[in-house]
């Protein structure tokens, strides 16, 4: 039975559709202006954007989700599998932490654990199968939650790619120092509250809590030059560490997802290109201009 031309173009329509719908990342915005930059990452406060108008950034964090679970405190929370079958090492557990704030954790998410290593190949997979075919940067969700007393909490990492032989072929820091060198005493502040004033129109001020223990995102991290796709195909493996100091409450969670990204460059035509645009132009031109005078 043939099918009709015009079903096939519609079916093609809803599946071209359905794909780009299954989970299109919110586009982060310009990271000059509403992230602060720590050594090679950007980090934004998603209560922030949110209370500034931006939308997609008040949805719940990663667990249950399509997002990586990295560190949990939740009990029972795996990544076997994730979205599209693949099977990840399951999330290190993060600490409740005592009252006196004097509580610590540090572990490395990657290379240990039933279906570790992670490969870099296979987390491309998974980012392009979950988030879309465009998505190679992988970006960090944290959900923050320290007690009222002594609220903020002091943050650190590190991700490296590893060779066959432990090699790190390439590395991304996150610390207060900016040197592109991972500095394990230096420590990025994470608030309990932020007040800041939107640098754009209307320019109104807000003050944020980011320890309500809603589930909700309050920090959106990445690393600009994190493209793993420029790794693949050579065997790499993949390692997260990260390391807490001052805890204090019922447990941060940490993910790794594709649900945002960064705007992608604006790529300008290589002038040969341009020059072949016009000349292809002048043709077209030439050839209308032919065709109404043989007519």
């Amino acid at each position: 039975m043939r099918i009709p031309k015009y079903v096939m173009m519609s079916l093609m329509v809803v599946l071209f559709v359905a794909q780009q719908s299954v989970a299109a990342p919110v586009v982060l915005p310009d990271p000059t202006v509403y992230a602060h930059r720590y050594d090679d990452f950007y980090s934004y406060s998603a209560k922030l954007l949110t209370a500034w108008g931006f939308t997609g950034f008040d949805g719940p964090a990663g667990v249950g989700g399509l997002d990586l679970v990295i560190g949990t405190h939740a009990g029972g929370a795996n990544n076997n599998p994730v979205s599209g079958g693949f099977k990840f090492p399951d999330p290190m557990t993060t600490p409740s932490g005592n009252g006196a704030g004097s509580s610590t954790f540090s572990g490395t998410w990657g290379l240990s654990g039933t279906f570790a290593p992670v490969m870099v190949d296979d987390l491309v997979s998974y980012l392009h199968t979950a988030f879309g075919s465009n998505v190679n940067t992988p970006v960090f969700d944290f959900d923050m939650s320290q007690s009222q007393d002594k609220p903020n909490l002091y943050v650190n990492g590190v991700v490296k790619l590893l060779d066959a032989s432990n090699n790190v072929v390439a590395y991304w820091s996150f610390d207060n120092v900016a040197d592109h060198v991972f500095d394990p005493a230096s420590y990025v502040l994470s608030p309990a509250t932020i007040t800041a004033t939107n640098p754009a129109a209307p320019f109104n001020t807000v003050t944020v809590d980011n320890n309500k223990g809603s589930g909700k995102n309050d920090f959106i991290v990445y690393a600009p030059g994190m493209d793993l796709s420029l790794y693949t195909g050579k065997g790499l493996r993949f390692s997260a560490f990260f390391e807490m100091n001052s805890l204090t409450g019922g447990g941060e969670d940490l993910f790794l997802t594709g649900s945002f990204q960064p705007k992608p460059p604006v790529t300008t035509p290589e002038p040969g290109t341009m020059l072949l645009m016009g000349m292809g132009a002048v043709g077209a031109a030439f050839m209308r201009k032919r065709a109404k005078r043989s007519s």
